[in-house]
């Protein structure tokens, strides 16, 4: 399963890592892979991300989740370099 990941501040290697974490997870747990593509807000929303095939299957075959707070259900014990 692809899951797009909308971030309101520029993608770091570690927010990628935790999210990538994260997904595998939860994909283990519910028995699915869980591929998840991580991009941030501004660039998604003005950039030329927008004109891509994801975005246009996203806008009309995507469901939206909207977290206030996404790292609330990750695993705050784990580190990241």
């Amino acid at each position: 399963m692809d899951v797009l990941v909308v971030l309101n501040e520029p993608v770091l290697r570690q927010n990628r890592l935790i999210v990538s974490d994260n997904a595998w997870a939860i994909g283990f747990d519910a028995g699915i892979v869980v591929m998840p593509v991580v991009v941030f807000r501004d660039n998604w929303e003005h950039g030329p991300e927008r004109a891509s095939l994801l975005a246009k299957a996203d806008r009309e075959e995507g469901i939206g989740i909207y977290l206030i707070e996404i790292f609330y259900y990750f695993d705050k014990t784990l580190e990241y370099p």
